[in-house]
Formats: C-alpha cells, structure tokens, sequence
C-alpha cells in the first residue's frame, strides 16, 4: 500500500501539469508588419515552455522585398529569430523579449553590384492574443532596434537606433 501512495501522488501531479501545459496553442505561423525585419516578416513560433500563467516562445521567420529604381533591381532579404517570455493578464498575455535579424540588401549601380548587409537587434514588449485551440493570433508591440549598417565585403558598420511599433496577425494551432 504505500508504495501505492507515492505512484498516485505522481500521478496526480503529471495530470495537474498536463491539464496547465493544454491551456493555449503552441505554434502560430504568423504576419508582422515592422517587426524585427524593420519591413515585415513571415514567422513560425513555438512556446516550449507553457502553463496557465507563464511562457516561454521561440521564433524564426523570413523576408524578401524586391524593388525596382531606375531600371535597377534591388532586392533585400532576411531572417529573424527571436525569443519571448509571456505573462497571462486576463485573456491576453503581456509579451517581452528580444530578436536578431540580418538583411542583405544586393542593388546594381553602374560601377557594379554592391551588397549591404544590415543587423537587427530589437527588445520588444506589448501585448499578445494567443488562442487556446486553434484560432486567431495578433500582438501589438513596441520595440527599440540598433541597427547596424554597411558593407557586406567591407562590414564596418553605421548605428541607429530606431523605436517603433509592429503589429502581427496570424494563425495559432
């Protein structure tokens, strides 16, 4: 019998955290509109860590905006990986975290091709739905980015920083 006991006790615990870890989605696949690209960017984000209050989510993405000017070609593309900590208030949840990303900008001029390349560090905080089933995803967030400009070949590079806010909406299963 008393091994009995702690066999029950384990596996009451295992149910409470399993019961928490179903309470919201954990993958969203996702639009940001100035996000950590600056431009937008298509995301895939998983929350690894998740109960009823707390949570942890990674996130990769990508983006690709070809433009013409003159005649020329101009095409920049880019990655993002980030990472968020989300906090339960209400329904919603408040969301901090941080995000890299680099850009390739590739243009011709006369002279010949000149690439740039331009990295992205952004702290973001604001506010997120995620759903508990699958459904409708969006945050709001504002974010501070140092941005760093130049020369792909020759990469000594000019600093900004930039404070702006993004906005994302997607979808949560």
């Amino acid at each position: 019998m008393k091994s009995v006991k702690p066999i029950l006790l384990a596996l009451l615990i295992l149910g409470f955290i399993n019961s928490n870890a179903q309470e919201i989605t954990r993958n969203n696949v996702y639009l940001e509109i100035a996000g950590a690209s600056m431009f937008y960017s298509v995301n895939y984000e998983r929350v690894l860590l998740r109960n009823t209050e707390n949570n942890i989510a990674v996130r990769i993405g990508g983006m690709y905006l070809p433009t013409k000017n003159d005649g020329s070609i101009r095409q920049m593309s880019g990655s993002v990986f980030g990472i968020s900590y989300l906090k339960r208030i209400t329904k919603n949840f408040f969301e901090i975290g941080c995000a890299a990303s680099a850009i390739y900008d590739t243009y011709d001029l006369t002279s010949g091709t000149v690439q740039d390349l331009a990295i992205i560090r952004s702290v973001r905080a604001g506010i997120r739905h995620q759903p508990r089933e699958k459904g409708l995803y969006w945050n709001a967030l504002a974010q501070i980015s140092l941005v760093s400009f130049g020369d792909v070949n020759d990469f000594r590079p000019d600093h900004y920083f930039l404070p702006f806010a993004s906005f994302g909406i997607g979808y949560g299963f």
